[in-house]
């Protein structure tokens, strides 16, 4: 809703300052079908299907003004051929604004919305112990970004400008983190001759983790100091490049004396079966057991009480306040020194052109409730293979990481005197909190994500024209909190037409 709200109140300032020149609308289609081996991103066991995607476009702008603008809007319906309950829309919305304020001073700003279904292959076992699967609509993912600039010409060869930017990422699935970041930037550039650019900019950044079960809320600042350069090494070779250190200063939050539930839950042996970690004990334990919980929640949530009399005083409502134990001397600060980097080659052959990317920054951490690193590169070659022809080819590999100490209660629960009946008519003893052991947990992530896309395309008349796109994903993650490194890889090809109307002028 907040992400809605802000790129409503941009569109109204847009708007508010549009002047008399000439708008384009633009409306297209574009619709297609391929295949894929693994449309549910399966670790085992892919399942191949095929889909029919259509994606209505909408543009509306404004080219010449001293107001400038373009907004964009593309919604795609996707439809599965054999797979059931997973049709449905995605959603992207972007736009681009400028306005000359005079001869040295100018605003410009950049906002884009996207909200995608998460698809995946959901593995389970049935009643017969046998490990079944089955596809499903894992929550959506949404995110919001919104730029504002301001520039000003200090002289014939200077500029200064300054920015700022705010960032929201809201995961509709409880095993993800969502947060926000705010940013801004100040950064100086001069010309040194028509070839070569040089200047520095220091950037600000502030980002708020949510707390969930498995994660409490933590935030993140970092600073950092780029030195920029951008050359024309020939013409037909040009090179930018921005680097510099990059200081992060994460805080998260400590568990501290803390209301509880009294008693720990049943131990129920179809959903734990490894000891005692229901809401009392079916077997007599030797000492003390460690029920986990996560800043303060009530004890082993994750398993349910089951077969309890439900006139058993004070159960489960009876709450109590226990104190907090220390272990390791868990700290609520975390300070790290690193590295950002950007850099950007591109040349042009005489026919077709070639860009390299490469960038290390920080990101918005993927869900998982820690400052993360992002390192990516990129290679793009455009190659016109006839005046109908063109081929693009691409490829991409980016790493994301982030390593952590994450403060984790523990709810030391004792046996006590108190005995209950089940619904069974058996006779066991509660488990009584009695403390909250405070220590750390070193949190580790790492998803590597690799993919190369070959497309031709062929132009049928000067408004339509066919796209023939192959593409090879592979991803692994690789995590504290999993069992063992996860990984995936699939292909996919397709057919794809778009069409675009003629300009209309408002």
């Amino acid at each position: 809703m907040r992400a809605r709200i802000l790129l409503l109140s941009w569109c109204v300032l847009m708007c508010t300052l549009t002047s008399a020149r000439a708008q384009e609308v633009q409306i297209g289609v574009e619709q297609g079908v391929d295949v894929e081996n693994n449309v549910f991103n399966s670790a085992a066991n892919p399942t191949t299907d095929g889909r029919y995607r259509v994606t209505p476009t909408l543009e509306i702008a404004q080219p010449e003004s001293d107001l400038t603008y373009r907004l964009e809007y593309r919604p795609t319906w996707t439809g599965y051929f054999r797979s059931n309950g997973l049709n449905g829309l995605d959603h992207f919305v972007a736009g681009q604004g400028r306005y000359q304020l005079d001869g040295r001073n100018a605003v410009s700003g950049d906002v884009d919305f996207i909200r995608i279904r998460n698809i995946r292959e959901t593995t389970f076992l049935d009643a017969a112990g046998i490990t079944q699967s089955t596809p499903t609509v894992r929550g959506e993912t949404q995110r919001f970004n919104t730029n504002l600039r301001f520039d000003r010409s200090l002289d014939a060869t200077t500029a200064v400008s300054l920015g700022l930017n705010y960032n929201r990422w809201d995961y509709f699935d409880s095993n993800q983190v969502s947060n926000q970041g705010y940013g801004a930037v100040l950064q100086l550039t001069r010309a040194l001759n028509g070839r070569t650019f040089i200047g520095g900019n220091v950037d600000l950044r502030y980002r708020a983790f949510e707390g969930t079960l498995f994660s409490p809320p933590s935030s993140s600042t970092i600073l950092n100091a780029n030195a920029l350069l951008s050359f024309d090494i020939t013409p037909r070779l040009s090179l930018f490049v921005s680097g510099g250190p990059a200081g992060v200063f994460a805080r998260q939050t400590i568990v501290d004396t803390q209301t509880v539930t009294r008693w720990a839950p049943f131990n129920d042996p179809a959903l734990c079966p490894t000891g005692p970690c229901g809401r009392a004990w079916s077997l007599a334990p030797i000492g003390p057991s460690l029920c986990g919980t996560f800043d303060g929640d009530e004890i082993l949530t994750s398993c349910s009480p089951v077969s309890f009399n439900e006139s058993v005083p004070g159960f489960p409502d009876d709450t109590k306040t226990v104190p907090v134990v220390r272990l390791n001397a868990p700290e609520s600060a975390t300070d790290a020194l690193t590295y950002f980097v950007s850099a950007v080659l591109n040349y042009e052959f005489r026919i077709g052109s070639v860009r390299l990317v490469f960038s290390r920054n920080e990101d918005g951490g993927g869900g998982v409730g820690a400052t993360t690193i992002r390192n990516s590169g990129q290679v793009i070659y455009n190659r016109p293979l006839s005046d109908r022809w063109r081929l693009q080819l691409l490829g991409t590999y980016w790493v994301r990481e982030s390593v952590s100490q994450v403060p984790v209660s523990l709810i030391e629960a004792e046996r006590s005197a108190q005995v209950v009946t089940t619904a069974l008519g058996d006779q066991v003893f509660l488990a009584e909190a009695s403390q909250v052991i405070a220590t750390q947990s070193a949190r580790t992530f790492k998803q590597s994500v690799g993919y190369a896309d070959v497309t031709l395309v062929r132009q049928l008349t000067e408004h339509s024209r066919l796209r023939f796109r192959f593409r090879y994903y592979n991803q692994s993650i690789e995590s504290v909190t999993a069992s063992g490194p996860t990984a995936f890889d699939k292909f996919t090809g397709g057919i794809f037409f778009d069409y675009e109307f003629d300009p209309y002028k408002l």
